[in-house]
């Protein structure tokens, strides 16, 4: 399990965010259990929702929540397209830039295909799957 801080505003089940911190967070008291257990540019998804909430200078009113990284829609080669796979992911420029390059996900970053969703482009070339 991990920990981590939010904006009450945002503490809620299934909400998604990409882990980020400043200069003056490194500084804070809450830095430990804020930021420092996160890897920064990832997505993370809140799975659960705890009954401590602190003060923060920057978000005012925050609070303990469970995260876990979170499942991410991607397009892949159909032949690569197997449930299971473990895939070293390669951006793509697209005109749809969230499914072919999408935030949270570097290049070289290893994912896990966890469900295929289907088809994509009317050649059937690229498939939608969903990764972790």
């Amino acid at each position: 399990m991990t920990y981590t801080l939010i904006g009450k505003d945002l503490a809620k089940k299934g909400v998604q965010f990409i882990a980020q911190d400043s200069e003056e967070c490194k500084t804070c008291r809450l830095y430990p259990i804020c930021i420092k257990n996160l890897t920064l540019g990832r997505r993370y998804v809140i799975k659960d929702i705890k009954d401590k909430v602190f003060q923060c200078k920057f978000s005012g009113e925050v609070i303990l929540v469970e995260v876990e990284l979170a499942e991410i829609p991607i397009l892949v080669e159909k032949k690569k397209a197997i449930e299971g796979v473990t895939l070293e992911f390669k951006p793509l420029k697209k005109k749809k830039r969230e499914l072919f390059n999408p935030e949270g996900l570097n290049s070289g970053d290893k994912v896990r295909i966890i469900k295929i969703l289907g088809d994509y482009d009317k050649n059937r070339k690229k498939v939608l799957v969903r990764i972790i």
